[in-house]
């Protein structure tokens, strides 16, 4: 397999995998009842694997793609994109520091699920900011253990899934556009 197919199979993955984890937030996490009053945060845990396996551009890029469905996939009520915006600039924090938690399997499962339960405080200080009268960062604080606990616990399942020795990052030569996609 060529390094151009092989990187159009990878971006392809990731697309899906962001779309599918968009879609269970939405559909199934944000419909069942957890314990405490705030759920996982399964799309920014899927966002913070790609970072943490792809660095800063493909974990900015991931939480940009998954916010952006985030914000527009029902029932959202907010501003579009303010999902977006927390995510990628999450994506891309965590990204930074991928070389840094490379070594460790628990520093990245710290640091990917504390990342992850700060998304929604995150989101509701710039709903805030943006002038949402909905965003009450003292209801965002007070979900914030029970969010960190639920978002930690699924840490554990899904970011080793991710994890490899080094990150991995996406190289910029490669375009997609010069992608062969197999029809000549």
């Amino acid at each position: 397999m060529s390094p151009a197919t092989a990187h159009a199979l990878r971006l392809t993955g990731l697309a899906l995998l962001g779309l599918l984890a968009a879609l269970t937030q939405v559909s199934l996490i944000a419909r069942l009842d957890w314990p405490g009053a705030g759920q996982p945060q399964l799309a920014a845990l899927v966002v913070l694997a790609v970072a943490l396996r792809s660095g800063p551009r493909a974990g900015g890029v991931a939480g940009f793609g998954v916010g952006l469905l985030l914000d527009l996939l029902p029932p959202a009520d907010h501003p579009a994109g303010q999902w977006a915006f927390v995510l990628c600039l999450l994506g891309a924090l965590v990204g930074f520091l991928a070389t840094d938690v490379a070594e460790s399997a628990l520093l990245g499962i710290a640091v990917g699920g504390v990342a992850a339960a700060l998304a929604p405080l995150l989101f509701t200080l710039l709903g805030q900011l943006l002038g949402d009268p909905r965003a009450g960062v003292l209801h965002a604080l007070a979900t914030l253990p029970s969010v960190a606990l639920s978002t930690l616990l699924l840490a554990l399942v899904v970011l080793p899934l991710s994890r490899r020795r080094r990150p991995q990052p996406i190289p910029a030569e490669m375009p997609l556009a010069r992608v062969p996609l197999g029809v000549r």
